[in-house]
């Protein structure tokens, strides 16, 4: 019989009281978790591979030789970026909202549009990733979209005065010659290109691309160049940019100045709209300008709401 009658010690009694309880505590969070989300462990080994969906290198033991790490700020950032996705989620099962099979699928294509198999399947082995690994930021983002389209996007109100003051205000907006909206990832190395084409090929938000390399002034808006006519560009980069189609990437394009990606965003022909062949694009531009500062706001909400608990070596504020 064990333990012994009357042999119990301190000791052994904390233990077993510890283990009696184990089950309504739940299970211990990772050896390595450095944020708790609402109970919810984001460990190292998911900041280490959300560094490499970045194209970024790991931290300290996990960069590749001869690789520079990634500084400590810039992981920090990324983990702050995974307390916000990760509370997103957690708003996103409160709502009771998944992604359908179909749905992944469609994203899925979507990401991997204008990339060819090989070239995808080279962009993954470039930064040591899994197809799992990549379709799971896909699924994670998509999720966060429609999180936000239904808590955010959704509430703004937009008034048919809205509508037309914006198109007056723009009216030369659309009454226009042909014209592409671009943005573009701007490298003064070719190395430096080739590593945002293969973010790109991974289905990487062309914003976020030009954010982490572009060296152009644009970079800090996304790489956005706003709407552009042929006479804008010079003579290659024109041609690259008017014979891409909407939401394609350009390959490498060289210049005197350094490397080009060029992404159209959208295209407009040489047109004249009305506000009523206007209103959708209105909308959109609209909903997008003011959608910003909302989000922020609620995010922050949510930050406010929760229970987040660091632990080494990251102790940013909540």
């Amino acid at each position: 019989m064990w333990p012994p009658r009357g042999r119990l010690t301190r000791v052994a009694a904390l233990g077993l009281l510890a283990l009696l309880l184990a089950p309504a505590c739940g299970r211990l969070p990772p050896r390595d978790t450095l944020v708790l989300v609402n109970g919810e462990a984001i460990s190292n080994r998911d900041l280490q591979r959300q560094l490499k969906l970045l194209g970024l290198p790991e931290g300290a033991g996990g960069a590749a030789k001869g690789a520079v790490p990634v500084s400590p700020s810039a992981s920090a950032q990324v983990l702050e970026d995974l307390v916000d996705q990760a509370l997103v989620l957690q708003e996103a099962e409160r709502l009771n909202l998944a992604l359908s099979p179909q749905e992944l699928e469609n994203q899925l294509a979507l990401a991997r549009a204008g990339t060819s198999p090989e070239d995808f399947a080279a962009a993954l082995r470039e930064r040591g990733l899994s197809f799992d690994d990549w379709r799971e930021q896909i699924r994670r983002r998509a999720l966060c979209d429609e999180v936000v389209r239904r808590e955010i996007r959704s509430q703004i109100p937009i008034k048919p005065q809205d509508l037309r003051d914006y198109y007056w205000e723009h009216v030369t907006q659309f009454r226009r010659s042909e014209s592409v909206k671009l943005r573009q990832v701007f490298c003064k190395s070719r190395g430096e290109a080739e590593k945002a084409l293969n973010e790109l090929r991974l289905g990487d938000a062309i914003a976020e691309v030009a954010a982490r390399h572009s060296v152009a002034p644009e970079a800090a808006e996304g790489g956005d160049m706003g709407w552009v006519q042929r006479k804008d560009l010079p003579a290659k980069l024109a041609k690259a940019a008017f014979a891409l189609k909407k939401g394609k990437f350009s390959d490498i394009l060289s210049s005197p100045y350094g490397w080009h990606i060029l992404y159209a965003e959208d295209r407009r022909p040489e047109a004249s709209f009305t506000l009523e062949q206007s209103a959708p694009e209105i909308l959109e531009d609209l909903l997008r300008q003011r959608e910003q500062p909302l989000y922020r706001d609620w995010l922050a909400g949510l930050r406010g709401k929760a229970d987040i608990k660091r632990f080494e070596p990251f102790k940013g504020t909540s």
